[in-house]
């Protein structure tokens, strides 16, 4: 009797934790560049920014987007960023893992190719250079994923087959620890094919929050035609969320978005919450509008999950509306960084930084 009492007392004390109720958001120190698109990595205390893209040219005219292969540096204690390596190939939407003091750099693409390949850089290293790792199976870009036990798993986002771009069904895992490194396939992925997910790893589950999918039919815009999508979105957001479990292997539907959301990021706050912040986020339903068209705009709306409770809660929203931003969680803060902040091909350069209360 005592046993179960014992457990008793545990999940209570668990499913009422204490949950943070509001999150201050400050200014931290700018990107070196205005970018979105960002492999963004945690490493004790520093953050490490891969890549990215922004645009120049004129507003009116025909804009040329960059793809960068740069590579910075933040360190949270001193509010400095400094330059590392170049990464070896111009990268949008990597996955980012941190393995100890060692960053994997995972797909990516430059806008014409998706990338399979992987590269690490050693950080404790004098002068750290760039090594080649074991491939992905497919070609794949805008995943999500993370590290548990020394095995990194890469989940959602678009892979590349033969001439077709689609979103990813599956989740595949590689054990870094092994004498022969080679991807497994785990599971697929439950649920309509949704592209530009949210979504991280913490405690042993994998999450996948939302996402976007080209409305029926899907417009064709040439891309000179800049202002083209403010009344026809190229991309429309969904709320469907699922976690899966690594130890029973199972999957479970979460409870959807209290809006449909996607790609924004997402951040474990601690076991039992994470935090996601902005996306693209639906403004009104096609069904509602005038023209029977859909609308879409960039949130800074921020919301809570509670792990236990399967629930969402609004948080303090960002200054302003991103999509496509770095997140990172350091010393109980959250770092929002860079991203898409207008739909006029704008980045920003802006850092966020985030205390929850």
């Amino acid at each position: 009797m005592r046993y179960v009492l014992a457990i008793s007392v545990l999940l209570t004390g668990f499913v009422n934790a204490e949950t943070p109720s509001s999150i201050e958001w400050t200014w931290g120190p700018v990107l070196p560049n205005a970018q979105t698109a960002l492999g963004t990595a945690a490493i004790g205390d520093q953050i490490v920014v891969v890549g990215g893209t922004y645009w120049i040219g004129p507003v009116d005219g025909i804009p040329k987007k960059i793809w960068s292969n740069k590579v910075h540096l933040l360190d949270t204690n001193t509010g400095k960023w400094r330059s590392l390596p170049d990464y070896p190939l111009p990268v949008g939407y990597p996955l980012s893992v941190p393995d100890a003091d060692t960053l994997w750099v995972i797909g990516g693409t430059d806008g014409d190719k998706v990338y399979s390949e992987v590269y690490l850089l050693d950080l404790t290293q004098k002068d750290p250079t760039w090594k080649p790792g074991p491939p992905l199976p497919t070609p794949r870009f805008a995943a999500q994923g993370g590290l548990v036990d020394g095995v990194i798993y890469v989940a959602a986002g678009i892979e590349k087959h033969a001439d077709t771009s689609q979103a990813a069904a599956s989740v595949v895992a590689l054990d870094t620890r092994a004498t022969r490194h080679q991807w497994r396939h785990v599971t697929d992925i439950p649920g309509p094919a949704i592209e530009w997910r949210m979504g991280t790893l913490s405690h042993g589950i994998l999450y996948l929050f939302g996402g976007l999918v080209a409305p029926d039919p899907a417009p064709e815009f040439p891309d000179q035609i800049i202002r083209a999508r403010h009344n026809v979105p190229p991309l429309i957001p969904r709320g469907e969320s699922f976690a899966f479990d690594l130890a029973s292997r199972r999957w479970r539907e979460l409870e959807p978005l209290p809006a449909p959301v996607g790609s924004g990021a997402c951040t474990a706050l601690d076991e039992n919450h994470l935090v996601l912040t902005a996306g693209l986020a639906m403004a009104i339903p096609k069904q509602r509008a005038p023209d029977k068209k859909d609308r879409t705009y960039l949130t800074s709306e921020c919301l809570l999950y509670d792990v236990a409770r399967d629930r969402y809660t609004p948080i303090d929203s960002l200054p302003i509306g991103l999509v496509d931003q770095g997140a990172a969680l350091i010393n109980g803060r959250i770092y929002v960084l860079g991203g898409e902040d207008s739909s006029w091909k704008t980045r920003t350069d802006f850092v966020h930084i985030g205390r929850v209360r």
